[in-house]
């Protein structure tokens, strides 16, 4: 007998939950009659969201209100976690089973279909303050139904010949205190008897399909219906009726990997995903507690305060709104409690308000939340965050012990523990070689008090087919601050410390990964520069990947990008014509040595000079502003240099006179025509 659901999710290979091969479905009813006539949904209402709010979820309601969208989940954990939390009676020492059920392109996520149709709901549910607060009820109901439990859906019906096989599962003796959504049923697996005997069905038809990587299209969201109407649910539980009722929501700590801000999709701009935000009313100048929420984070793993930007929502900051500004400059928010399964952090936090020209865009983190840090095991050492925008810089305080790492607040956190680097605030299966990696510590000195003053942290993939692959973190010592860049580089053309390429990681909407580093796209590896483009004065960049699908990769055009193996940098314009940057020093003698020339195959001489690159650091030079600027760009055709300013000049790039240490004021920017 096997009583461990992770042991069977990797004994069946189904290694991808974002795109699952098989999908799981607890029910009592006899596998004889499950293998002949399959699963039929309770009705024939298709509306997704009154679904994912559970309106529509009761058998005893009328056949044409039920919903008819079937439950399943991509991994035997889900299923079985699902199951014993929503236990409402007393199953004790009842039979059921465990349905693995071949997913193919009618199987959808509920959490990606929501998250990507939401603003349809948003923008159908009257004025901009009511849509505000209706998609917070919503959203809340969400949380509290699905977010948790990785839900996938079909419509109407699963048929017999899709059901692969069935186990027995005996639920013996369960302790009824641990019911319940947000608690940990761990504690009740030890009494879940699931036999490692599958009876097969012989209807099965062997097909290789997997789940829909896209968001189903839902009709027309009517879920306002349901909340304002007063129809009978005769078993609708107190959340139901509290957002029946409720005339104003608290605001709402989005948690997990939230992937929108609401304000971006009112404004029709393309949501920026965000770790965890707090969104807050206009005239709400009060900011709650979180210790409010503290029933909102139990069951998510990795909550790490290190790692949450709390963002208000359409606050201006102008001279009126001076007094505004002056009651956030310093806010510290005490007693955060965030609740895991195995412990509880208590923090206290301080913030300081971020405005780009006067429009609020958040609260940084300024400490670096070591106080009242309460863990069952050792000790985790805390980051501080350094932020470039929407990018920031790898920080952590020693890199001997485990740390918590932040590439910025849209960014999903890594933590490097022991021997593995986890990627993804909830990593899906640590048996997954991808997200698998060692590390090695070498190229380290010290000064002569014994403290080191750089080091360099080879992060190796363990999946034998990328071992050529990697990244270094390297840590210098700048007036007396610890710094990790982090550089991406291939193991087998690592010639010199110089040929490092300093990155910063984009993630998509909905994945956070580092396959990009991993699977080589037919146009080469390539990595995002975040050299930003500007127009009439405003920066601007985009993602490189599609959002469906790591293995799917599409130009996006006004981005540059640096190719690996050729070491060229790639522009491309809004009509989708690719120009890679040219060294034409002997054709042009003077400042405009530097050139991109329209390219029509990525498979052009590799070996030519005038189109390679690579990036390293020089000393840091001041600019006239007293700001460090010391990211270079140098070509392979007589070494000379091209300037990537940091700080204010974040991103333009400067051409230097051949080798000397002067530069022309003359910068890389894009308006209407790119020009050099």
């Amino acid at each position: 007998m096997i009583i461990n659901s992770l042991e069977l999710d990797r004994k069946d290979g189904n290694d991808n939950p974002r795109n699952p091969k098989y999908v799981y479905k607890i029910d009592k009813r006899d596998p004889n009659y499950v293998f002949q006539n399959g699963f039929t949904a309770w009705g024939s209402n298709d509306d997704f969201f009154a679904y994912v709010a559970g309106f529509i979820n009761n058998y005893k309601l009328p056949e044409f209100f039920r919903s008819s969208l079937i439950s399943v989940f991509p991994t035997i954990e889900n299923a079985c976690t699902n199951f014993i939390s929503s236990v409402k009676t007393n199953y004790n020492a009842e039979k059921y089973y465990l349905y693995k059920i071949r997913a193919d392109n009618e199987y959808y996520s509920t959490t990606k279909t929501m998250m990507h149709y939401l603003p349809t709901l948003v923008k159908n549910s009257g004025s901009k303050d009511e849509s505000l607060k209706f998609a917070d009820n919503v959203f809340r109901l969400f949380t509290h139904n699905f977010l948790w439990q990785n839900d996938w859906f079909k419509i109407g019906t699963i048929s017999n010949e899709s059901i692969i096989s069935a186990r027995e599962i005996i639920v013996t003796d369960l302790n009824w205190e641990l019911m319940g959504r947000s608690t940990d049923v761990k504690e009740n697996y030890k009494n879940m008897i699931i036999d490692d005997k599958e009876i097969f069905n012989v209807y099965y038809d062997i097909w290789n399909t997997t789940g829909n990587v896209k968001p189903w299209n839902p009709p027309e969201p009517n879920l306002k219906k349901y909340l304002e109407s007063d129809y009978d649910d005769p078993d609708a539980d107190e959340l139901t009726v509290y957002y029946k009722k409720m005339e104003k929501p608290k605001p709402v700590l989005y948690l997990s990997r939230s992937y929108w801000n609401l304000n971006s999709m009112l404004s029709s701009v393309t949501p920026t995903p965000s770790l965890q935000q707090l969104e807050l009313e206009r005239d709400d100048l009060e900011l709650p507690k979180i210790s409010d929420y503290k029933e909102d984070l139990e069951g998510f793993n990795h909550c790490n305060v290190a790692n949450v930007l709390y963002q208000v929502h359409n606050w201006e900051l102008n001279d009126s709104d001076s007094r505004i500004r002056k009651d956030l400059d310093d806010i510290e928010f005490s007693d955060i409690i965030f609740t895991n399964k195995s412990f509880t952090r208590k923090y206290k936090v301080n913030f300081q308000v971020l405005d780009n020209g006067g429009s609020f865009i958040g609260l940084k983190l300024l400490s670096d939340s070591r106080s009242e840090v309460e863990l069952s095991k050792s000790p985790t050492k805390q980051l501080t965050s350094s932020y470039y925008d929407a990018f920031s810089r790898i920080s952590f305080s020693d890199y001997k012990y485990p740390v918590s790492v932040s590439f910025g607040p849209i960014i999903n956190q890594f933590n490097l523990n022991s021997t593995r680097l986890r990627i993804g605030s909830l990593i899906q299966s640590v048996n997954d070689d991808f997200q698998k990696w060692n590390y090695q510590i070498y190229d380290e000195v010290k000064d002569s008090d014994g403290n080191t003053t750089r080091a360099l942290i080879k992060l190796l993939p363990v999946h034998k087919k990328y071992q050529n692959l990697g990244l270094v973190v390297r840590k210098e010592k700048w007036n007396d601050t610890d710094d990790y860049p982090m550089y991406l580089l291939n193991l087998e053309d690592v010639a010199s410390d110089d040929s490092y390429e300093e990155i910063f990681l984009l993630v998509s909407r909905n994945d956070t990964s580092l396959k990009m580093l991993q699977k080589q796209p037919s146009f080469d590896e390539l990595v995002d520069l975040n050299l930003r483009y500007v127009i009439k004065g405003t920066s601007y960049s985009f993602d490189m990947y599609d959002k469906g699908s790591w293995s799917y990769f599409r130009w996006v055009y006004n981005q540059f990008f640096y190719d690996l193996r050729r070491k060229r940098i790639y522009w491309i314009d809004n009509k989708l014509n690719v120009f890679a940057l040219y060294n034409n020093r002997n054709e042009n003698d003077n400042w405009n040595w530097a050139e991109w020339k329209r390219i029509y195959s990525l498979d052009m001489d590799n070996d030519d000079p005038r189109y390679k690159w690579y990036f390293i650091y020089k000393e840091d030079i001041e600019d006239h502003e007293g700001v460090k600027e010391s990211r270079w760009i140098r070509s392979y055709y007589h070494n000379d240099w091209l300037k990537v300013a940091t700080g204010t000049h974040f991103g333009k790039l400067f051409t230097s006179k051949y080798d000397e240490e002067s530069y022309s004021e003359k910068t890389f920017l894009i308006d209407g025509n790119i020009y050099i």
